[in-house]
């Protein structure tokens, strides 16, 4: 019996050192992609570039330039998924269409929700990590104000957001980084708002 209670001890810290693990590699990710955004004046041009590249285009065109990749076509729409989780330009429909079109309904809706929660989980992380500051610029100051009086430790408004139409879900991943919510209960949450449907 005392055995089974030690054991059960040690399976919980490690689950917890493990959670720690798995922030802190999203977090020295987006740490180093910041550090070189503020250091290459020509990766900063390049991405503002492909975000007003995907703006401008409707999914066919999003379609074509993706499969201009070709071997590394499903990376490229992976990597695409996550920026328009953060640079807010990039409207979502026409990129998850085109991964629709691209790879099948199947694989293309895998790898836009594999992309969408990858990109909320650094959003959340550096919310949590560099605080208002950042969120304020991720967000805007209008969408900051409206939602911030919002923020609860349970974090059922993020749900609630993410499930609902036409709602601000990627500003709202960002805000749930400065309220008291974990880690893990963000990811579930991100998980089940982020899982296609017909809104």
């Amino acid at each position: 019996m005392h055995s089974r209670h030690v054991a059960k001890r040690v399976d919980l810290t490690g689950a917890s050192t493990s959670g720690r693990l798995w922030l802190a590699a999203l977090l020295a990710a987006l740490g180093t992609f910041i550090l070189v955004w503020l250091l290459s004046p020509g990766l900063r041009s390049d991405i503002g570039q492909v975000a007003l590249f995907l703006s401008a285009r409707d999914a066919a065109h999003v379609r074509d330039w993706i499969l201009s990749f070709g071997t590394f076509s499903a990376v490229v729409y992976f990597l695409i998924v996550i920026t328009q989780v953060i640079v807010s330009p990039i409207p979502a429909g026409p990129v998850t269409f085109a991964g629709a079109v691209i790879f099948g309904v199947p694989q293309g809706l895998a790898l836009s929700m594999a992309g969408s929660v990858v990109g909320s989980a650094l959003v959340f992380a550096a919310a949590r990590r560099w605080g208002q500051p950042l969120v304020m610029r991720l967000v805007g100051e209008e969408t900051f104000y409206k939602y911030a009086g919002r923020l609860d430790r349970e974090g059922w408004w993020l749900l609630a957001i993410l499930l609902v139409p036409f709602m601000p879900d990627d500003a709202a991943c960002a805000l749930a980084g400065l309220s008291a919510i974990s880690f893990r209960r963000f990811l579930v949450f991100v998980v089940v708002g982020r899982l296609p449907g017909p809104r």
